[in-house]
């Protein structure tokens, strides 16, 4: 166990590093609609009340990232900013192995590998020195979907699921995962299913209240008030089923011409180029794009063993994949974005691995020297390959 304990650690500590290096060096300008979301942070800090959505690019996000970053934006900029998004990053980090390994008391070494799976996922980890309520959206989507495994009756749950309205409209994704999470468990309680459907709709009704009354809709979103010029693939059954970047082995074109293409890159190495502004090939991400073959099919061995072994996890956790994917694929035939913007709305899906995989070590033996060599080899690419250095043309 202490060897156990060690390893955590010095995940943790290599992670640490990573992240308030790269909070350090990376131009804050850069990066997922970088600019609106700092766009947000001044409006707050000039007016003192939330951003109308019409006003803006990013003005339709909920503002509990905005307003909970805005001491450390009036006091330090939006370095500090980045700052915040790294110690989110740890404090995730910590919460979801020590959650995930309550769902396999049995086995010590359970925390580490659900901790190291999430730790050495490129999509995780790119996206925490930018300024996007996204990283913090993924956390609370993950964590709360752990805690609905575990309890879905305890008050932390709806509470979770509050703050991460409050922070991204995505959370909503879990709406029918939770719905499944209550009615399977086995001590069903309609009073207090319905007590819960009361105080998620009368804490978010502030925001809801206010998009129907003077936007007329319960989720405005920004395309609606900024209409996408740019020229797109059509969406049609090509764009979905389209695999030529499988062969081509296209990392950081895929997502103008295919679904999938740009789906399996955004998870698997900085295709979006947000943090590593890389040229067209990169040995390292390749390395990234080829590993995430083998893991995948080892964590969807992991959730066929949790079919047979916990039935309602493995309900809770394909409900909400299903949900995520159709969510996805209704957002990529509506508008028009390259592919794999819209992935990190899926981002919640890195605990769905990382459950996977866990699964599959803990309950098939033979696995476990091949998951640990593969997550080790992809951790070690993957600090190398995001510990960025100081780009000149990108200073300003």
């Amino acid at each position: 166990m202490r060897i156990v304990n060690y390893l955590l650690a010095l995940v943790i500590v290599v992670s640490a590093s990573l992240q308030l290096h790269n909070a350090h060096l990376f131009n804050p300008a850069y990066g997922l609609d970088a600019v609106g979301h700092i766009d947000y942070f001044e409006y707050l800090k000039s007016n003192r009340k939330i951003p109308p959505p019409h006003e803006g690019w990013e003005f339709h996000q909920t503002p509990l990232y905005y307003i909970d970053a805005m001491p450390a934006y009036v006091q330090g900029g939006v370095q500090a900013v980045q700052y915040q998004g790294a110690i989110y990053y740890l404090v995730y980090l910590l919460l979801a192995g020590y959650l995930v390994a309550k769902l396999f008391p049995s086995h010590k070494s359970a925390r580490l590998i659900a901790s190291l799976a999430i730790a050495a996922l490129p999509v995780t980890n790119y996206l925490v020195p930018t300024i996007s309520n996204e990283p913090l959206n993924s956390y609370l989507l993950s964590l709360s979907l752990v805690l609905m495994m575990l309890n879905p009756y305890h008050i932390a749950v709806v509470l979770l699921l509050v703050i991460g309205f409050y922070t991204k409209y995505t959370i909503l994704t879990l709406g029918p995962a939770y719905l499944v999470a209550l009615l399977l468990h086995k001590k069903r309680d309609w009073s207090r299913i319905a007590m819960f459907s009361v105080i998620f709709i009368v804490l978010t009704l502030p925001i809801t209240w206010r998009n129907l009354s003077e936007y007329q809709r319960l989720l405005p979103l920004a395309y609606e008030f900024f209409p996408y010029q740019y020229e797109s693939s059509p969406r049609d059954w090509a764009f979905f089923t389209n695999l030529e970047w499988l062969w081509k082995i296209d990392l950081f074109r895929a997502q103008n011409y295919s679904f999938l293409g740009g789906t399996w890159n955004t998870f698997w190495h900085d295709g979006h180029q947000i943090t590593v502004p890389v040229t067209e090939f990169h040995k390292k991400a390749l390395g990234l794009f080829l590993l995430g073959f083998p893991l995948s099919i080892l964590s969807i061995m992991g959730w066929i063993q949790l079919r047979m072994r916990n039935s309602q996890v493995f309900m809770i956790g394909m409900t909400y994949l299903v949900t995520a994917v159709i969510a996805y694929v209704m957002y990529n035939l509506k508008i028009p974005y390259p592919s794999e913007v819209k992935a990190f709305f899926m981002s919640g899906l890195a605990m769905i691995y990382a459950l996977g995989l866990t699964a599959s070590y803990v309950y098939l033996e033979k696995s476990r020297k091949l998951i640990s060599v593969l997550l080790v080899i992809q951790f070690a690419l993957m600090v190398s390959y995001f510990w960025i250095q100081p780009w000149w043309h990108l200073a300003s």
